[in-house]
């Protein structure tokens, strides 16, 4: 989005960029394992590969960074997956346009990898199962089901690969490759 973030090898998180929703002031100071960096907002697990306090800033217009539901919601949207905020809602009709996902309630704890988009998160699970939640008028908080070992958010869409980080693609040569490590 607007904003970066790295890790150093003391587990320090750096931020810099455009600071408009405190993505860089406020940007999480403990020890970080892993992180993301959302459009606006950013992510960070701690040693234990949980969110801590604070750990979840920035922009937060569609519950992004939250670990609660948004507040004014209406009926249940046209698909399972979507809850609207009342700006959203047409009675009778379901949602249009702006709707999103509420954070899973109770929050996970036991967090493998974290990705933001541009208004949603997601989360890998120990299991390898995915969550996400925020802005989902594109059916980007849609998470399927299985056992996934990589993944990544992005603008209105996210990608995920199924299987096993030990298995291998057979070539035509009958040699082997790994599979994919990582995705953006």
């Amino acid at each position: 989005g607007h904003f970066g973030l790295a890790l150093q090898e003391d587990g320090a998180l750096k931020a810099w960029g455009a600071d408009d929703h405190c993505q860089v002031t406020e940007a999480y100071t403990g020890y970080t394992t892993k992180f993301t960096a959302g459009h606006k907002h950013g992510i960070a697990l701690d040693q234990n590969g949980a969110i801590a306090t604070g750990s979840m800033w920035g922009h937060n217009d569609w519950g992004q960074r939250s670990t609660s539901a948004v507040g004014n919601q209406c009926a249940q949207g046209q698909t399972p997956y979507q809850v609207c905020p009342t700006t959203c809602c047409v009675t009778g009709l379901g949602c249009y346009s702006l709707c999103y996902k509420p954070p899973p309630s109770p929050f996970p704890t036991d967090i493998l990898d974290v990705a933001g988009g541009y208004y949603h998160s997601t989360l890998r699970l120990s299991n390898g199962s995915l969550v996400a939640w925020g802005k989902n008028a594109a059916g980007q908080c849609y998470t399927p089901t299985g056992t996934f070992f990589v993944f990544s958010s992005s603008y209105d869409h996210g990608l995920a690969l199924e299987g096993s980080e030990s298995d291998t693609y057979v070539n035509c040569d009958e040699s082997t490759n790994p599979r994919f490590l990582d995705a953006n």
